[in-house]
């Protein structure tokens, strides 16, 4: 039993693997792609978070929508890029628990992006500590 949960992990990451590859061919464009290993490293990062913040993910992951809706930012630099989409996504799920739920992941993956653009200029710490926090507070 233990064998084949395993199995079914493996398969589940390796899925979600090829899905955030899938993205490179939108990112592409805008000088951000992610090799094999980074992306192997944001899932894992991924998975840590979800453990960190008490959250089990039923459905597909975040990241494919994450990275689509961030790739276009002027504030995000090829450089910094697995960094940035890793705190973007830890941002993403605190703010899923803080809302209590009561945003869907469009909604605030909306939110984040129009605070990330047009308040915090690619600032995350101000995005995270700041922006997020003063709406999450008004729902």
């Amino acid at each position: 039993m233990e064998k084949r949960m395993e199995l079914l992990l493996r398969e589940a990451e390796k899925q979600e693997m090829g899905k955030i590859l899938d993205c490179n061919g939108k990112t592409a464009r805008f000088g951000l792609e992610l090799t094999k290993e980074e992306t192997k490293q944001l899932v894992a990062c991924e998975y840590q978070t979800l453990r960190e913040c008490g959250r089990v993910q039923f459905t597909e992951s975040i990241l494919p929508k994450l990275i689509e809706t961030f790739c276009d930012s002027a504030y995000i630099q090829r450089e910094e890029y697995l960094e940035t989409l890793e705190e973007l996504q830890e941002i993403f799920f605190f703010y899923k628990n803080e809302s209590g739920d009561k945003l869907s992941d469009d909604e605030l993956l909306e939110c984040m992006k129009q605070q990330y653009e047009e308040v915090c200029h690619g600032d995350l710490e101000y995005l995270k500590t700041t922006c997020l926090a003063e709406i999450v507070r008004t729902l």
